[in-house]
Protein backbone atom coordinates (compact mmCIF):
# COMPACT_ATOMS: atom_id res chain seq x y z
CA UNK A 1 0.00 0.00 0.00
CA UNK A 2 1.22 3.46 -0.86
CA UNK A 3 1.44 6.14 1.54
CA UNK A 4 2.86 9.36 2.15
CA UNK A 5 5.08 8.04 4.58
CA UNK A 6 6.08 5.38 1.29
CA UNK A 7 5.15 1.64 0.58
CA UNK A 8 4.30 -0.51 3.54
CA UNK A 9 2.50 -3.43 4.27
CA UNK A 10 -1.45 -4.13 4.75
CA UNK A 11 -2.61 -3.93 7.36
CA UNK A 12 -0.86 -1.29 8.48
CA UNK A 13 2.27 -1.45 11.28
CA UNK A 14 -0.20 1.09 13.24
CA UNK A 15 -2.71 -1.02 12.91
CA UNK A 16 -1.22 -4.25 13.72
CA UNK A 17 0.24 -2.70 16.89
CA UNK A 18 -3.74 -1.81 18.26
CA UNK A 19 -5.02 -5.10 17.41
CA UNK A 20 -2.62 -7.14 19.58
CA UNK A 21 -4.17 -9.74 21.53
CA UNK A 22 -7.39 -9.38 19.32
CA UNK A 23 -8.13 -12.40 17.54
CA UNK A 24 -7.67 -11.89 13.20
CA UNK A 25 -8.13 -13.74 9.88
CA UNK A 26 -7.49 -13.05 6.61
CA UNK A 27 -10.70 -13.05 4.31
CA UNK A 28 -8.45 -12.95 0.87
CA UNK A 29 -8.89 -9.45 -0.09
CA UNK A 30 -5.90 -7.52 -1.05
CA UNK A 31 -7.53 -3.50 0.05
CA UNK A 32 -7.02 -2.24 3.20
CA UNK A 33 -9.74 -3.33 5.32
CA UNK A 34 -9.00 -2.61 8.78
CA UNK A 35 -7.08 1.21 9.48
CA UNK A 36 -5.56 2.37 12.35
CA UNK A 37 -8.39 4.29 13.49
CA UNK A 38 -10.82 1.42 12.79
CA UNK A 39 -8.64 -0.55 14.90
CA UNK A 40 -8.72 1.54 18.11
CA UNK A 41 -12.23 2.01 17.76
CA UNK A 42 -12.50 -2.10 18.08
CA UNK A 43 -9.81 -2.17 21.32
CA UNK A 44 -11.24 0.36 22.89
CA UNK A 45 -15.02 -0.37 22.80
CA UNK A 46 -14.63 -4.00 23.28
CA UNK A 47 -14.25 -6.04 26.47
CA UNK A 48 -14.33 -9.34 24.25
CA UNK A 49 -14.54 -11.10 20.65
CA UNK A 50 -16.27 -14.19 19.74
CA UNK A 51 -19.16 -15.22 18.25
CA UNK A 52 -22.44 -13.50 18.29
CA UNK A 53 -24.18 -14.47 21.71
CA UNK A 54 -27.69 -15.03 22.35
CA UNK A 55 -29.42 -11.94 22.37
CA UNK A 56 -32.17 -10.07 22.02
CA UNK A 57 -31.86 -7.42 18.68
CA UNK A 58 -33.24 -4.16 19.14
CA UNK A 59 -31.36 -1.72 16.76
CA UNK A 60 -29.42 -3.12 13.34
CA UNK A 61 -27.13 -0.40 11.86
CA UNK A 62 -25.15 -0.37 8.20
CA UNK A 63 -21.76 1.68 7.33
CA UNK A 64 -20.90 1.08 3.16
CA UNK A 65 -17.14 2.05 2.17
CA UNK A 66 -16.65 3.54 -1.48
CA UNK A 67 -14.28 1.12 -2.50
CA UNK A 68 -16.18 -1.36 -4.49
CA UNK A 69 -14.64 -4.89 -3.90
CA UNK A 70 -15.27 -7.69 -5.86
CA UNK A 71 -14.68 -10.71 -3.63
CA UNK A 72 -17.34 -9.29 -1.22
CA UNK A 73 -19.86 -6.61 -0.51
CA UNK A 74 -18.26 -2.93 1.06
CA UNK A 75 -20.61 -3.29 4.41
CA UNK A 76 -19.75 -3.20 7.60
CA UNK A 77 -23.16 -4.28 10.11
CA UNK A 78 -23.37 -3.40 13.46
CA UNK A 79 -26.04 -4.96 15.66
CA UNK A 80 -26.95 -3.38 19.56
CA UNK A 81 -29.49 -6.19 21.52
CA UNK A 82 -29.53 -7.20 25.30
CA UNK A 83 -28.88 -10.50 26.70
CA UNK A 84 -31.36 -13.18 26.97
CA UNK A 85 -32.94 -13.22 29.76
CA UNK A 86 -33.12 -16.80 30.11
CA UNK A 87 -29.59 -17.59 28.68
CA UNK A 88 -26.20 -17.74 30.84
CA UNK A 89 -23.36 -17.92 28.00
CA UNK A 90 -19.77 -17.71 28.08
CA UNK A 91 -17.38 -17.60 24.82
CA UNK A 92 -14.99 -20.58 25.00
CA UNK A 93 -12.31 -21.76 22.63
CA UNK A 94 -12.43 -25.67 21.26
CA UNK A 95 -9.21 -27.31 20.31
CA UNK A 96 -9.25 -30.74 18.08
CA UNK A 97 -6.52 -33.00 17.20
CA UNK A 98 -6.82 -36.26 15.21
CA UNK A 99 -4.05 -39.08 16.36
CA UNK A 100 -3.11 -42.23 14.97
CA UNK A 101 0.34 -42.76 16.31
CA UNK A 102 0.08 -41.82 19.88
CA UNK A 103 0.91 -44.12 23.05
CA UNK A 104 -2.52 -44.99 23.91
CA UNK A 105 -0.63 -44.74 27.92
CA UNK A 106 0.08 -41.75 27.05
CA UNK A 107 -3.66 -40.45 26.61
CA UNK A 108 -4.81 -40.48 30.09
CA UNK A 109 -1.70 -38.59 31.31
CA UNK A 110 -2.62 -36.23 28.35
CA UNK A 111 -6.18 -35.28 29.80
CA UNK A 112 -4.77 -35.09 32.90
CA UNK A 113 -2.39 -32.42 32.06
CA UNK A 114 -5.07 -30.72 30.42
CA UNK A 115 -7.61 -30.87 33.35
CA UNK A 116 -4.33 -29.76 35.78
CA UNK A 117 -4.16 -26.30 33.45
CA UNK A 118 -7.42 -25.25 33.52
CA UNK A 119 -9.70 -26.85 30.33
CA UNK A 120 -13.13 -26.79 31.25
CA UNK A 121 -13.77 -30.30 28.87
CA UNK A 122 -11.78 -33.17 27.45
CA UNK A 123 -12.95 -35.88 25.09
CA UNK A 124 -11.43 -38.77 23.31
CA UNK A 125 -13.96 -39.74 20.45
CA UNK A 126 -12.73 -42.81 18.46
CA UNK A 127 -12.34 -42.05 14.80
CA UNK A 128 -11.50 -43.53 10.99
CA UNK A 129 -8.67 -42.09 9.57
CA UNK A 130 -6.50 -42.24 6.59
CA UNK A 131 -5.03 -45.70 5.53
CA UNK A 132 -8.11 -47.58 7.23
CA UNK A 133 -6.19 -46.67 10.44
CA UNK A 134 -8.20 -46.14 13.40
CA UNK A 135 -7.35 -43.19 15.30
CA UNK A 136 -8.64 -40.92 18.48
CA UNK A 137 -9.85 -37.23 18.18
CA UNK A 138 -8.69 -35.32 21.47
CA UNK A 139 -11.23 -32.49 21.55
CA UNK A 140 -10.58 -29.84 24.46
CA UNK A 141 -12.71 -27.26 25.57
CA UNK A 142 -11.12 -23.96 27.56
CA UNK A 143 -11.91 -19.76 27.82
CA UNK A 144 -10.35 -18.10 25.00
CA UNK A 145 -7.10 -16.78 27.10
CA UNK A 146 -6.32 -20.36 27.94
CA UNK A 147 -5.75 -21.36 23.74
CA UNK A 148 -1.89 -20.96 23.79
CA UNK A 149 -1.37 -23.14 27.48
CA UNK A 150 -3.94 -25.88 25.89
CA UNK A 151 -2.06 -26.11 22.36
CA UNK A 152 1.12 -25.96 24.09
CA UNK A 153 0.38 -29.13 26.06
CA UNK A 154 -1.30 -30.99 22.95
CA UNK A 155 1.81 -30.51 21.07
CA UNK A 156 4.39 -31.64 23.73
CA UNK A 157 2.14 -34.18 25.15
CA UNK A 158 1.00 -35.84 22.07
CA UNK A 159 2.34 -36.82 18.44
CA UNK A 160 0.49 -34.37 16.95
CA UNK A 161 1.48 -31.98 14.04
CA UNK A 162 -1.31 -29.72 13.89
CA UNK A 163 -3.95 -28.57 16.14
CA UNK A 164 -7.16 -26.72 15.31
CA UNK A 165 -9.30 -24.12 16.79
CA UNK A 166 -12.36 -22.00 16.78
CA UNK A 167 -14.46 -20.08 18.96
CA UNK A 168 -18.00 -20.31 20.18
CA UNK A 169 -20.68 -19.79 22.86
CA UNK A 170 -21.98 -22.46 24.93
CA UNK A 171 -25.08 -21.54 27.07
CA UNK A 172 -24.73 -23.19 30.70
CA UNK A 173 -27.75 -24.19 33.47
CA UNK A 174 -27.19 -21.68 36.71
CA UNK A 175 -26.35 -24.05 39.36
CA UNK A 176 -24.94 -24.09 43.01
CA UNK A 177 -24.04 -26.57 45.36
CA UNK A 178 -26.37 -27.88 48.11
CA UNK A 179 -27.03 -30.42 51.14
CA UNK A 180 -30.28 -32.17 51.41
CA UNK A 181 -31.01 -33.97 54.81
CA UNK A 182 -31.29 -37.91 54.15
CA UNK A 183 -32.13 -40.83 56.11
CA UNK A 184 -28.21 -41.62 55.84
CA UNK A 185 -27.38 -37.81 56.79
CA UNK A 186 -26.42 -35.21 54.73
CA UNK A 187 -26.10 -35.79 51.08
CA UNK A 188 -24.10 -33.00 48.89
CA UNK A 189 -26.05 -32.48 45.45
CA UNK A 190 -26.40 -30.03 42.70
CA UNK A 191 -29.10 -27.41 41.96
CA UNK A 192 -29.50 -26.67 38.51
CA UNK A 193 -32.18 -24.16 37.72
CA UNK A 194 -34.62 -25.11 34.31
CA UNK A 195 -35.91 -22.25 31.71
CA UNK A 196 -39.24 -22.93 32.91
CA UNK A 197 -38.04 -21.13 36.56
CA UNK A 198 -38.00 -24.87 38.17
CA UNK A 199 -35.09 -26.49 39.34
CA UNK A 200 -33.70 -30.03 39.11
CA UNK A 201 -31.42 -31.50 41.79
CA UNK A 202 -28.71 -33.91 40.57
CA UNK A 203 -26.60 -36.35 42.77
CA UNK A 204 -22.79 -36.15 43.38
CA UNK A 205 -21.07 -38.88 42.68
CA UNK A 206 -18.85 -38.56 45.51
CA UNK A 207 -21.13 -37.53 48.48
CA UNK A 208 -23.48 -40.76 47.41
CA UNK A 209 -20.30 -42.94 47.18
CA UNK A 210 -19.19 -41.98 50.94
CA UNK A 211 -22.63 -42.26 52.05
CA UNK A 212 -22.78 -46.03 50.04
CA UNK A 213 -19.95 -46.90 51.79
CA UNK A 214 -20.61 -45.85 55.04
CA UNK A 215 -23.92 -47.04 55.66
CA UNK A 216 -22.87 -50.48 53.73
CA UNK A 217 -25.74 -49.63 50.67
CA UNK A 218 -26.19 -49.67 46.82
CA UNK A 219 -24.84 -46.97 45.39
CA UNK A 220 -27.88 -46.81 43.15
CA UNK A 221 -30.38 -46.64 46.22
CA UNK A 222 -28.38 -43.41 47.23
CA UNK A 223 -29.15 -42.09 43.39
CA UNK A 224 -32.28 -43.50 43.51
CA UNK A 225 -33.24 -41.45 46.66
CA UNK A 226 -31.90 -38.21 45.66
CA UNK A 227 -33.31 -38.34 42.34
CA UNK A 228 -36.35 -39.01 43.95
CA UNK A 229 -36.68 -35.10 45.55
CA UNK A 230 -37.50 -34.66 41.58
CA UNK A 231 -40.81 -35.95 41.84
Amino acid sequence: MDTDHGRIPIPAPATIELLKGVPVYDPGIKPEMVTPTGAALITCLSDSFGPMPPMVIQKIGYGVGQRNLPESPNLLRILIGEDRPDAETETVVLLETNLDDTNPEWLGFLMERLFDAGALDVAFVPIQMKKNRPGIQVQVMGRPDQKEVLMEILFRESATLGVRFRYAVRSIAGHSPETVDSPWGQIAVKKIALRNGGYFVQPEFEACRDIALQHDRPLREIYSWVLGLNK
